[in-house]
């Protein structure tokens, strides 16, 4: 079994080799992406059946834990930082929804106009509850699959004044 094949799409390729052109730290972070891909493959061959399960399932989770450090990382160099409070609309918010929402998970400030929340999962009811209150409340709402509290677990629904 080779993971690679199921890489190549996203430039994974070992034999692909970059343009001078393409930055060091680029580079860098190719060549890392390859060595755990190399070292997985290995690990492959080891386990079989349950064992590889549990190594894809235990594997998945630290993968995404080292994600959240390196957003951890990111969001402290463009100087983005968690504040106390929330924005005006958050108590109409809470009170409309008459309690919260598992959609309402992991909830970060980050100041300004803007309600962060960060799920593990959502049901069409909730976010039908969610749309019915942001058009009464005048707000909006955006949902991203990129989530910096627990990437590849967690989703991210963004909040704010239309």
């Amino acid at each position: 079994m080779d993971i690679r094949k199921w890489l190549e799409a996203f430039g994974l390729n070992k034999k692909y080799r970059l343009p001078q052109s393409v930055p060091e730290p680029e580079r860098k972070a190719l060549e890392i992406a390859n060595e755990v891909i190399d070292k997985v493959n290995d690990l492959l061959l080891e386990f079989k059946d349950e064992e590889r399960m549990i190594f894809f399932q235990n594997l998945y989770y630290n993968l995404g834990a080292i994600m959240h450090g390196l957003m951890q990382e990111r969001m402290s160099i463009k100087g983005i930082k968690e504040k106390e409070g929330a924005p005006t609309f958050y108590e109409k918010l809470e009170k409309e929804l008459k309690g919260s929402l598992r959609i309402f998970d992991h909830k970060r400030y980050y100041g300004g106009d803007e309600l962060v929340y960060h799920p593990y999962d959502g049901i069409m009811e909730e976010f039908d509850k969610l749309i019915t209150a942001c058009k009464k409340l005048g707000l909006t709402f955006t949902v991203h699959g990129m989530s910096e509290y627990f990437p590849g677990h967690t989703f991210k629904i963004v909040i704010k004044k239309k």
